[in-house]
């Protein structure tokens, strides 16, 4: 399974970043801006891409997902924001992602899901 991580809080995207290579995934570089992520998003075509809503740059997580889902349907998406007001909830779940975890989110939880997509 090819997965991308688009995060531009530095923190977080470690912690994500040594979660998959703890599963043995490697990410490679994670990108940081909504512009960033559609084009390696549509040129990479991830399997899962863990998406921040929140990014640098001119468009936000939900743009950039619509936007690479747009180009490829097989792409799953997993918000991981801090975002939690129902209006940001709303724009996400149209995109129908495969989890909503707000920050701080479990650790274990988020591992959970992973695997849970991995042995489909």
């Amino acid at each position: 399974m090819k997965l991308m991580v688009v995060e531009d809080e530095a923190t977080s995207a470690l912690i994500i970043k040594l979660l998959f290579n703890s599963m043995g995934y490697d990410i490679g570089k994670v990108a940081a801006t909504g512009e960033e992520a559609v084009a390696r998003g549509v040129n990479e075509k991830p399997d899962l891409i863990c998406m921040d809503i929140q990014l640098a740059g001119k468009i936000d997580g939900i743009e950039a997902a619509e936007k690479i889902i747009a180009c490829n349907k097989n792409t799953e998406i997993l918000f991981l924001t801090a975002y939690s007001d129902d209006q940001t909830i709303a724009r996400a779940k149209k995109l129908n992602p495969i989890a909503y975890l707000v920050k701080p989110f479990d650790i274990n939880k988020l591992k959970k899901i992973i695997e849970s997509i991995t042995v489909k």
